[in-house]
């Protein structure tokens, strides 16, 4: 008569096996859910970055079109304003420096307070002046 080998190893998951693999699970969930705020963070953060090249492209591209003068007067109305829509709550500010070939114009947009984790954006601009010599030399 043959004899059947019963083989006793353990076949079922024990006890120290579903903790480790419950603990490693909760690990990996949490480190995901904070890679998922991170994310949302960055995603709102480089469209506010955005928006405010956006405003601040609009707003050069509105003062070097004109006249040094009106473009000071304009700076000085700029200082302190705050836009309306998507970057509301920002403030602005910007300057005109003269240059050796035409002036400067710096435009700054800041963040309030409560989101000051975001850098200032800046642009500047050139608007460069015609000399009448040069126009008798074409």
């Amino acid at each position: 008569m043959q004899r059947i080998q019963v083989n006793n190893t353990r076949r079922g998951v024990t006890l120290v096996e579903t903790t480790i693999a419950l603990g490693l699970l909760v690990a990996l969930m949490s480190v995901m859910a904070s890679l998922a705020v991170r994310n949302q963070r960055v995603l709102a953060d480089n469209r506010a970055y955005r928006l405010a090249v956006d405003e601040l492209s609009n707003q050069l591209d509105m003062l070097t079109a004109l006249p040094a003068d009106e473009a000071a007067t304009a700076l000085e109305a700029l200082s302190g304003e705050e836009p309306v829509g998507p970057v509301t709550g920002a403030t602005l500010r910007g300057k005109m420096a003269d240059e050796d070939y035409g002036r400067r114009l710096t435009v700054t947009l800041s963040w309030p307070a409560a989101i000051k984790r975001r850098p200032d954006v800046t642009l500047s601009a050139w608007s460069f002046v015609e000399d009448d010599s040069t126009e008798d030399q074409l």
